[in-house]
């Protein structure tokens, strides 16, 4: 199992805050239950902030306990040095600030971390009144080539390793659609839910919500094989990366009925973005995999089409 050592920073205050409150009750404070913040934090090899830039926590976290600090977490660890630069870890989980260690779930991730699994240990170093924090993370993350590590008697075999990986590679389906993003017009099928007051489209924090189409051809009133149901955010101050949250509801043929549930990065001005499939429901239980975009048009109201090839194992 992989250990990455790193320092999380959760800046509230000051010109240039990394964590900014998007969403929560109106007479919401700093701890109140239900305020929800999107953060763009830095990640560095050491303590001090100013310390060598290893990668971005890039999500959301809400306070979603009533009676202690206890946090939801959806975020991506995104790397930008060494030989993880691009490769991104997607957690998932409880963070109860006050304990002097947390462990969150890994749930999967992209790149060099795709099928990741494993955990963060997280632990406070320090916090001042304004709440800006310091948290060191020790993360242990599996990944599918950990799989591969095989020994034979000491000996490395690499027949073996590459006939497994062929057997494995099979057992993946392939789906192909294409996902239509619409904010304008009279029936847009994303909406802005969340976001600072003087948001824009294209602000870090502007949170929509979508019921967008999947059709089996690029144009919108081809035939509808399913819906993309959930949420995507601007999670980056600097480039256009959105936060991921959704499920691929399937309505048509076999997959009738069954969904496919994605929480990852998607770098939209990329040519190719590959987020992790982290689990589903019905013919996709238990799935794991990753999904391929790639825009193929965007206007100038901000709809898009988008090409996704998906590879799914359940």
């Amino acid at each position: 199992m992989l250990h990455l050592h790193f320092y999380f920073h959760d800046i509230l205050g000051g010109k240039n805050p990394t964590a900014i409150r998007i969403a929560g009750p109106s007479d919401s404070t700093m701890m109140n239950f239900g305020l929800t913040r999107i953060i763009d934090n830095a990640l560095t090899e050491e303590a001090d902030l100013s310390s060598k830039l290893v990668g971005k926590a890039q999500g959301i976290y809400a306070i979603a306990s009533q009676s202690d600090l206890a946090l939801l977490m959806a975020m991506n660890l995104y790397f930008v040095e060494g030989k993880y630069s691009g490769s991104s870890i997607s957690i998932l989980g409880r963070n109860a600030v006050t304990d002097d260690q947390r462990e969150m779930p890994i749930i999967g991730g992209n790149g060099l971390f795709r099928f990741a699994r494993g955990y963060v240990l997280a632990h406070t170093i320090s916090a001042d009144l304004t709440g800006d924090a310091t948290v060191e993370y020790n993360v242990y993350v599996q990944t599918q080539s950990a799989f591969f590590n095989t020994n034979i008697n000491g000996v490395f075999v690499e027949e073996v390793i590459e006939a497994i990986a062929i057997k494995r590679e099979d057992k993946l389906t392939h789906l192909h659609f294409y996902f239509h993003d619409i904010l304008g017009g009279k029936n847009p099928s994303a909406i802005r839910i969340a976001g600072p007051p003087e948001s824009t489209m294209m602000n870090f924090g502007n949170t929509m919500m979508a019921d967008d189409a999947l059709t089996e051809g690029p144009k919108l009133n081809s035939k509808i094989v399913g819906k993309a149901q959930g949420l995507y955010a601007m999670a980056a101050q600097n480039d256009m990366a959105l936060l991921m949250v959704m499920n691929f509801v399937f309505v048509e043929g076999m997959y009738n009925g069954s969904s496919i549930s994605i929480l990852g990065r998607n770098a939209v001005l990329n040519e190719q973005r590959e987020m992790p499939i982290v689990g589903g429901n019905g013919l996709f239980r238990f799935a794991r995999g990753y999904a391929l975009a790639h825009t193929v048009s965007i206007d100038s109201t901000g709809d898009a089409t988008v090409e996704y090839n998906v590879y799914v194992r359940a």
